[in-house]
């Protein structure tokens, strides 16, 4: 008979850990969501408010979220990537990908990720190069890769 309490408890344990993990991850995941929403929103607000920097140092908003591809081979068979730039812009010139970013890593050409990207832009836009926008910094620089 104690077997059998014993054995009951251990299932009651049981099924009581795996419900409050569920309740666990639940929140995780809201919480996760919710700070991508707020990330999200925050980057939106940093792309309008680079627009009035970048109309301010004379450049023209010609196009925004812009839809681009990139194509590559790899043992001559093409492989082709969607690629989605934050604005293109003119100086009455030329022409550029601006690129927005914020945080502190992000804005940085020390972040591989970014110096990546830019220069993925410098080639997949028909540009004559690219601004890395730092909104939190509030400045506009032009990135040229010597290749």
């Amino acid at each position: 008979m104690l077997v059998a309490y014993l054995l009951a408890a251990f299932v009651a344990a049981l099924l009581f850990g795996i419900a409050v993990g569920r309740f666990v991850r639940r929140i995780d995941r809201a919480r996760d969501s919710a700070l991508r929403r707020r990330r999200s929103i925050y980057a939106s607000e940093a792309e309008l408010e680079s627009e009035s920097l970048l109309e301010a140092a004379g450049y023209t908003i010609f196009d925004r979220q812009v839809a681009g591809s990139i194509t590559v081979l790899v043992d001559g068979a093409e492989s082709t990537f969607s690629l989605r730039a934050d604005l293109i812009v003119g100086d009455g010139e030329r022409n550029f990908v601006a690129e927005v970013k914020t945080g502190e890593r992000a804005p940085s050409l020390g972040h591989a990720a970014t110096r990546r990207q830019l220069l993925e832009y410098s080639i997949a836009f028909d540009v004559d190069g690219v601004l890395l926008v730092d909104a939190d910094a509030g400045l506009i620089s032009e990135v040229a890769f010597d290749v």
